[in-house]
């Protein structure tokens, strides 16, 4: 069991599209980080190795690991015992009654704002009502506890209403609905999936079976955004402040987000390869520089307590 215990802690958890999905998607509600082991193991088990055995311990793991045995066991029945369905078990402080009504008003909103360019509506809003139904159903009302708000920040619909409610600031460009639209699709379709409505079968089942991808592909067009905002400052699209505030949302998703690390991790290695061949003009490197110096700029960090006090630099490049 040592060498499948080996395995398991060699596995590519970061660029597992499965895992990510199942973490943010799956489990319900968020686990806090202490508890993301467990989880990495009932996955593991569940998807990679059927055999391997969720309770074993390495013997260097034992002597930091007993003293929590018991904790971890009753955290584990309180999960197992949950029903991990956002879409049948409401949070703690939503009843059945009004987690239907937020299901029923989640979807007209979804749908009105589908339309909302033609009918004169602001898509913004009406997104962001959409989103906050869906917060609340997976988060439950909200609490002023630590608990809460780490399960908040972790809940990626509420990452995304962060990301609608950013742009609310600014004058409304085209190119930043994509991420909403494309979330709208995804949530529609599983909807319908889940609740046996066969209008749009095909594309329902198109999304929902590829909606690890989709994800993927909405992070990597949320951050062509955060450069798409930089060039608009010289375009006049947008003003100075948008970039900048938005490159710190960024750099919160960064954090908490899978897809926005394996995103910004693609872009880096194909930036550097591309700076680094030595048929690259001068030029361009010097360009690339310029561009991830302002980048790193835009999500900087102040510097905590024991570093120096030049701060901390985001690491996405």
């Amino acid at each position: 069991m040592e060498a499948k215990y080996k395995k398991f802690l060699e596995f590519d958890w970061i660029n597992s599209k499965e895992w990510h999905f199942y973490i943010e998607n799956d489990v319900y509600p968020p686990p806090p980080l202490k508890k993301i082991e467990y989880f990495k193991r009932k996955f593991y088990k569940s998807k990679v190795d059927p055999d391997f055995d969720v309770n074993y311990q390495s013997p260097s793991d034992n002597n930091t690991s007993n003293s929590n045995n018991t904790n971890q066991s009753t955290n584990n029945s309180n999960y197992n015992s949950r029903n991990q369905n956002p879409y049948t078990n409401p949070p703690p402080g939503v009843n059945s009654n009004l987690f239907s009504i937020l299901q029923k008003a989640e979807i007209f909103l979804w749908g009105l704002f589908s339309i909302s360019f033609v009918i004169g509506f602001s898509p913004l809003k009406i997104s962001a009502l959409a989103l906050l139904s869906r917060v609340i159903r997976r988060v439950g009302m909200p609490k002023f506890n630590i608990e809460f708000a780490q399960h908040l920040f972790l809940d990626e619909h509420f990452q995304i209403l962060l990301y609608n409610l950013l742009f609310m600031i600014d004058r409304l460009n085209i190119f930043v609905m994509i991420p909403l639209f494309i979330t709208c699709l995804m949530n529609v379709s599983e909807y319908f999936k889940l609740n046996g409505i066969t209008i749009f079968s095909k594309q329902t089942d198109l999304i929902y079976n590829r909606r690890v991808e989709i994800a993927n592909l909405r992070s990597n067009v949320e951050v062509g955004i955060g450069f798409l905002l930089v060039i608009g400052i010289l375009l006049g699209l947008n003003s100075i402040l948008l970039p900048i505030f938005y490159w710190q949302f960024l750099r919160f998703k960064y954090i908490v987000n899978e897809d926005t690390k394996i995103t910004f991790g693609k872009l880096n290695n194909k930036i550097n390869n591309f700076k680094n061949n030595q048929s690259t003009p001068s030029f361009l490197r010097y360009i690339i520089d310029k561009i991830q110096s302002f980048a790193s700029y835009l999500g900087r960090t102040e510097p905590t307590p024991g570093q120096s006090a030049g701060g901390q630099n985001c690491t996405i490049f």
